[in-house]
């Protein structure tokens, strides 16, 4: 005797399966997923000064790093900031984006306090 491939009722409990495995798959990488920072207006002064300044290549790519809204922005948008002397804006950025820490943060912070004309607390921030 032969069974059947599969009965209707097993076929459906396999789908119900599937569902559920997929809607806790879901669940997992909206819960993982990192929340954007709110940056405000910070970015914007920094990427106006870039095309003043005419560096429209360190613009774009700034422009496509920061599409979210996160650390690796907030970094990016600071080094190009120091690069062409924005250090009250960087200062800005680096205040909106307290959560954010990485390799440099410190040393990024000195030379904008620096560049802003807080000359002695920039050098003691650098240690």
């Amino acid at each position: 005797m032969t069974r059947p491939n599969a009965l209707p009722r097993d076929q459906v409990r396999f789908g119900i399966l599937l569902a559920a495995v997929a809607a806790c798959l879901v669940a997992l990488l909206l819960v993982t997923r990192p929340t954007p920072l709110t940056l405000g207006g910070q970015l914007r002064p920094i990427a106006k000064a870039l095309d003043a300044r005419q560096r429209r290549h360190q613009a774009q790519v700034l422009r496509g790093l920061c599409r979210h809204h996160d650390c690796e922005c907030v970094e990016a948008a600071a080094r190009a900031g120091l690069d062409i002397d924005a250090g009250r804006e960087v200062l800005g950025l680096l205040a909106a984006a307290k959560t954010c820490t990485f390799r440099g943060l410190a040393g990024i912070r000195a030379e904008a306090l620096v560049r802003a004309g807080s000359g002695e607390d920039g050098r003691s921030q650098a240690g």
